[in-house]
């Protein structure tokens, strides 16, 4: 009886650690991931959509190349190539002195 009614206290102790605590750390981290992730994408699919639309692989897309350097789509992507690299390694940066300060951070 006193097992049983012990587990319980212990279960009803978790869930409110988990509700309280973890469930919020939980829904911050993902929140971020989300921003990380989109990112990522566009950054993704900015780079093929350009080697696609923007620099053909032959001797006419050579020759067209500077005609289409200022195709407003071409533009629009080459902006999201070079805002999505700074903002992915500005992420990397931010995640690194994060874990830098939490390993030199001293506790009393």
């Amino acid at each position: 009886m006193t097992n049983s009614l012990f587990n319980k206290v212990n279960l009803n102790k978790c869930i409110h650690v988990y509700n309280t605590y973890i469930k919020n750390k939980i829904e911050f981290i993902w929140n971020i991931g989300k921003i990380y992730i989109i990112w990522v994408f566009i950054y993704f699919s900015a780079t093929q959509l350009y080697q696609y639309f923007c620099v053909h692989f032959s001797f006419m897309g050579f020759m067209v190349s500077p005609i289409l350097v200022t195709a407003p789509y071409c533009i629009a992507l080459r902006w999201c190539i070079v805002n999505g690299a700074e903002v992915i390694t500005s992420m990397w940066l931010i995640l690194g002195s994060w874990l830098v300060s939490m390993l030199v951070t001293t506790t009393n």
